[in-house]
């Protein structure tokens, strides 16, 4: 059935990127048409990965989780104006994973922090721990609930629980943490070897 489904997306993808070209090619000189047009090419091709991806998860590999938090960022961008959100990110190493998974974790993460957080600062910070990278995502509010990461579909906040099933698929964990008042979402992804 995954196939099918592939194969069916397909159609209205290409119709979706046919139109976004004729679009552009309509544009003009018109330099912030043709970035959100740009942004849109880029929904497009991100929703084509996703859905590849469920056919076939690819092998963990040397990843720049800085390249995959801009990745999120690109599909979180009219969230992330709307707010006028600031997104800080310092130390992102490197790291064993699938990117579109990895992507996925911060797009789930940062979303959520857009979606509860009063703050309109986000940031996404990475430590070493031994054979694994830990990531944080913080918003100064009080987080979620550690439950929340176990939420059904449909659950507003099964976001979390997607986060979690892709980190522990990637040979990681994720986890909710209070820091005094704050609630802060940890995960771990292996380090590259």
């Amino acid at each position: 059935m995954r196939r099918d489904v592939y194969h069916d997306a397909q159609a209205p993808l290409a119709t979706l990127r046919g139109a976004l070209d004729a679009l552009d090619a309509r544009r003009g000189g018109d330099e912030e048409a043709h970035a959100w047009v740009e942004l849109a090419m880029g929904a497009a091709q991100d929703l084509d990965d996703l859905i590849a991806s469920q056919l076939k998860p690819s092998a963990p590999h040397p990843v720049d989780a800085g390249h995959a938090l801009r990745r999120a960022l690109d599909s979180l961008h009219a969230d992330v104006e709307r707010r006028g959100a600031q997104v800080e990110a310092s130390g992102l190493p490197r790291v064993l994973a699938d990117e579109l998974a990895l992507a996925r974790i911060f797009q789930n993460l940062v979303g959520n922090s857009l979606r509860h957080s009063r703050s309109k600062r986000i940031q996404v910070e990475a430590r070493d721990r031994g054979r694994f990278v830990e990531f944080s995502v913080r918003d100064g509010g009080p987080g979620p609930s550690p439950a929340a990461i176990a939420a059904p579909a449909g659950d507003p906040e099964h976001g979390l629980g997607i986060a979690r099933n892709l980190a522990v698929a990637m040979g990681g964990a994720l986890r909710i943490e209070r820091v005094g008042d704050e609630g802060v979402v940890r995960f771990d992804v292996p380090k590259e070897a």
